[in-house]
């Protein structure tokens, strides 16, 4: 059986590299399993 993994997807599309980093942070922090 595998393991459910969730992870956070940062668009930078929408968001100055200051949010972005901030914003990866703050999953890290929230526990998401990776952060691209």
């Amino acid at each position: 059986m595998s393991t459910v993994r969730f992870g956070y997807k940062a668009s930078n599309e929408q968001f100055g590299p200051q949010e972005l980093l901030r914003f990866g942070v703050l999953a890290e922090e929230c526990g998401f399993d990776s952060v691209f």
